[in-house]
């Protein structure tokens, strides 16, 4: 760490220790007194015209389950109960998982302006959890006192008025928001698109009132990045999203903070291309694309309704078509369609409660293999109380009926116990 930065969090660590010196100087208004407070945080500090400011999770999450599901921490699908599908590892036994891989630790560092671009607003965000899983571990056996760190969020976002301009990994553009059950599966494969990828975004935001604005932005992100899809055979080393030479194009239009700030909408779409050296039923080009809408609605103080429907095809990049993306055995893309919907009410201050459902619909059609799963529906109950300080309880229980092409369905129940304190 350079000395000038080394010096300055040693003096902010020093100065939230004595009283006398966390006191803010005299500030002309209220937001140069919150930035003074904030400098002298031992967690937030400033360099240089930097503000830096760290910030995290601590977080335990213990499961129990009935039936078996593709995965016990990120599950997307129940498995068939059918005795020829994996045999063995198919029975109705109970289990439990404990696991902390959620915890997170960021930093974030903003600055108000540029030296030759005075109205520039620079920021990046730096972000990592502990759900990383070495590539020579069993799936579902993996170590789990020695979990490893995964990159959640890396990226810079220059704003300028209403243009702004990222470079990095974060969130993908389309599907904006998710379901608050399911933390770490997020509800994916089961009616929630979009996860965190490389990508070059370019946004506008237009004013329509005083809170009102109408939104645009498109994004250039990377194909395959979190399938990793590659067709070809073991001698082949790229994936076919990069092979295709050309990056996955996103784009959104908006509306946000409608009605006093009661009312987000947009709609949103994608298109891929893949590309392998080996031929598929005579195909070796195939492409990924999506079309949907996301909406929130305040519908009073305390109660609060989020959702999101979608169609496309070959969407396993995008955590759609229950991770199917092509039909190999018919060189086609795998068609489905989905969505979410969840009503949020907060019962008092610190006690919320959510009831919600997630489907992911593959068309029959794109399917031929009698493993291929056809339909999946998980319904959901989540509740939370905050203590207020960052600390948090909160438990959930999931429903999950997968449905498959010429299998039995595969029905699998998970509720979860959750303990959070974040900084």
């Amino acid at each position: 760490m350079p000395i000038p930065l080394t010096l300055a969090f040693l003096l902010s660590l020093a100065q939230a220790q004595d009283a006398r010196l966390s006191a803010p100087p005299p500030a002309d208004d209220a937001e140069q007194a919150e930035k003074a407070q904030a400098a002298q945080s031992p967690t937030s500090f400033e360099v240089g015209g930097n503000r830096i400011s760290l910030y995290g999770m601590l977080r335990m999450d213990s499961y129990y389950g009935t039936g078996r599901f593709n995965h016990t921490q990120f599950t997307y699908y129940a498995n068939s109960t059918a005795d020829s599908f994996t045999p063995g590892s198919n029975d109705h036994h109970n289990w439990i998982d404990m696991t902390p891989r959620l915890s997170r630790l960021g930093v974030k560092v903003e600055r108000d302006s540029l030296p030759f671009w005075k109205d520039a607003k620079v920021s990046g965000v730096l972000e990592f959890d502990f759900q990383n899983r070495a590539t020579s571990e069993v799936s579902g056996l993996e170590s789990e006192s020695r979990e490893l760190p995964r990159l959640r969020h890396a990226y810079v976002k220059l704003s300028s008025g209403g243009f702004s301009f990222l470079a990095g990994q974060t969130w993908d553009l389309i599907s904006p928001l998710w379901p608050v059950a399911n933390a770490d599966g997020m509800m994916w494969n089961s009616g929630n698109l979009g996860d965190r990828r490389p990508q070059l975004r370019l946004g506008y935001d237009i004013p329509v009132s005083d809170e009102a604005a109408f939104t645009t932005a498109v994004a250039l992100a990377r194909m395959g990045a979190i399938d990793r899809q590659n067709l070809d055979t073991a001698g082949d080393t790229m994936r076919d999203g990069d092979a295709s030479g050309r990056p996955m194009v996103q784009g959104r239009i908006g509306l946000a903070r409608l009605l006093g700030k009661h009312l987000d909408l947009g709609v949103w779409g994608h298109m891929g291309w893949e590309r392998t050296n080996t031929s598929f039923n005579g195909r070796n080009h195939f492409y990924s694309s999506s079309v949907g809408s996301d909406v929130k609605i305040k519908i009073m103080d305390e109660l609060t309704f989020a959702g999101e429907i979608w169609y496309g095809k070959n969407l396993s990049d995008l955590r759609g078509g229950i991770d199917q993306g092509i039909n190999t055995a018919r060189g086609m893309e795998i068609a489905a369609r989905g969505g979410w919907a969840e009503l949020m009410v907060q019962l008092a201050d610190p006690y919320s409660v959510a009831a919600g459902v997630g489907v992911d619909d593959p068309r029959d059609s794109s399917l031929s293999v009698a493993t291929q799963r056809s339909h999946n529906i998980a319904p959901y109950l989540w509740n939370r109380y905050d203590f207020g300080g960052g600390f948090t309880i909160g438990a959930e229980a999931i429903f999950w009926t997968t449905d498959y092409k010429a299998l039995e369905s595969g029905r699998a129940n998970r509720y979860s116990l959750f303990v959070t304190y974040s900084f």
